[in-house]
């Protein structure tokens, strides 16, 4: 897959978070800033669709559990089991967008992987 199709899949994930007049990227920057990390001093920006690029990854459920902040463990039953994780990585930071339900899913339920996780990729973000 090419970037615009990752991309496309991204937001396709991603759409249940919208909200009205929002759109992916507005989606990224508001789910980004409600992760712990993001609420440190000096975290505080805004990334622009022309700084970001989409991987593809597998990780093992290993891999993914460390991403879930303890506070964000739950019981409560994913939407999907078979979609892929979605991250945003800037700065050397993975910040967890979405997949968490699904994450404690496949950790209750023994499922090592490999898990399809989009890896969106900030390259150059906008401090505020």
């Amino acid at each position: 897959m090419d970037d615009s199709e990752l991309w496309d899949e991204v937001c396709g994930v991603l759409k249940w978070h919208y909200r009205p007049g929002h759109g992916c990227v507005d989606t990224i920057n508001r789910l980004r800033a409600k992760h712990p990390v993001a609420r440190k001093p000096g975290r505080a920006f805004h990334v622009q669709r022309e700084s970001l690029v989409v991987r593809a990854e597998s990780r093992s459920i290993t891999q993914l559990r460390p991403l879930i902040h303890p506070k964000l463990v739950t019981r409560a039953a994913p939407h999907a089991t078979d979609a892929p994780v979605v991250l945003l990585r800037s700065d050397d930071v993975e910040y967890l967008l979405d997949g968490r339900r699904r994450i404690n899913y496949w950790s209750r339920n023994k499922q090592a992987g490999p898990h399809r996780v989009l890896v969106v990729c900030a390259q150059g973000p906008v401090a505020i």
